[in-house]
């Protein structure tokens, strides 16, 4: 029954009247509060996809490497394919892009035919890919409704299987690249990886992590995860949450109310995060990245990382900090490119056309995720 027919009795039936106006006006305004573009940020996405494999065909084609050696980027490739499916029902439009099949479909490749030249490992990134590989494929599964795994999917668990530290104190985490550029690609973010590896498995149909055979190294996987939280920076803990909501006995109940608390309390007057807030990040000399690292000020990947995160591990919408997060997120879209501005933890390369924009890369795929589950 719309208002505009209720015919209200009296001095109550005038009261509910202006009170059901109310709770419109209000969803209204929070409607509009997250409003977004998402028109905008597939474009910005298909630029950047197709600027990132120009960059890397000619980055293979100057060292003499098959095409194929494109890494699965933590900045790019990862965070968009992530974000694709919540991008298409933003729009309405069902299926992958071709860039997402391109994507996807180099990453199958390279799991199924390892030996291949053009399917080498892509150096540093060595430990790493198995577990960005079973991270898209089982997710790609899942989108798929698949009840069973795909034998890509199964193989590329498998080989990340095989790589899990089984000794010492990192045992039941795997071995992460290094190439000193945080957030994703230092020592320390193996944790993060962990996560990752854990999210995969939580991805995989449920009968998968009931497996006798894969009881020991889950359970040394979920051990690592519990005891080594506490030594983690937020933005490693955050993905250790999303992880949680998809696989049990990650996170302990108390261990998550404290980090989020923790995270209400640093939370921007404005809505954002800045990356002090997801870190203490490693003391770097160039005075740019300095300053990124311990500005109080909002960043455009810093939110959108949380954000994401927070919506993924269950944290509902009618909790005041995310919401102001969201508007954030909805009110700092670039009109111009359609993306969300990122600043780097690593430098600037205001030359550079594909790595001058990696974070913003993230960012926006992150961003996505956030603001189009908000809708749901």
């Amino acid at each position: 029954m719309f208002l505009s027919s209720v015919k209200p009795s009296g001095r109550l039936g005038r009261f509910a009247l202006c009170a059901g106006l109310g709770v419109l006006a209000a969803s209204q305004t929070l409607a509009d509060d997250l409003a977004w573009n998402p028109q905008a940020a597939g474009q910005y996405l298909r630029n950047r996809q197709q600027a990132w494999l120009d960059f890397t065909a000619k980055r293979a084609e100057n060292r003499h490497q098959p095409q194929n050696m494109a890494c699965a980027s933590c900045h790019t490739v990862l965070p968009d394919l992530l974000a694709a499916p919540a991008l298409a029902r933003a729009l309405g439009t069902p299926g992958p892009t071709p860039f997402d099949v391109v994507f996807t479909d180099r990453i199958r490749d390279k799991v199924m035919r390892p030996d291949a030249p053009q399917n080498a490992r892509f150096g540093y990134l060595h430990s790493a890919e198995p577990i960005i590989s079973a991270l898209v494929l089982t997710f790609d599964d899942r989108e798929q409704h698949r009840k069973t795994l795909s034998r890509e999917a199964e193989e590329s668990l498998r080989r990340m299987w095989s790589e899990q530290i089984s000794t010492g104190k990192e045992r039941g985490s795997w071995a992460w690249a290094d190439a000193s550029l945080d957030p994703w690609e230092t020592p320390e973010a193996a944790y993060y990886g962990t996560a990752l590896a854990a999210l995969a498995v939580g991805y995989a149909p449920p009968e998968y992590s009931k497996r006798p055979e894969l009881k020991e190294q889950l359970d040394e996987m979920s051990e690592y995860l519990r005891q080594q939280f506490h030594g983690q920076i937020m933005h490693h803990r955050l993905a250790a949450l999303w992880a949680s909501s998809y696989l049990t006995n990650l996170i302990s109940q108390a261990d998550r109310a404290a980090t989020l608390e923790e995270l209400w309390r640093s939370q921007g007057a404005d809505g954002g995060w800045s990356w002090s807030a997801l870190g203490p990040w490693k003391t770097r000399p160039d005075q740019f990245v300095a300053e990124v690292a311990t500005s109080p000020n909002s960043d455009g990947y810093a939110t959108a990382f949380a954000a994401c995160c927070l919506r993924e591990a269950g944290v509902a919408l009618s909790v005041p900090q995310l919401n102001k997060a969201l508007v954030w997120l909805a009110h700092h879209q670039n009109a111009k490119t359609g993306g969300w501005e990122a600043k780097s933890l690593n430098g600037l390369y205001p030359d550079d056309p594909v790595l001058g924009h990696l974070m913003e890369d993230a960012a926006t795929a992150y961003a996505i995720v956030a603001l189009a589950k908000a809708e749901n």
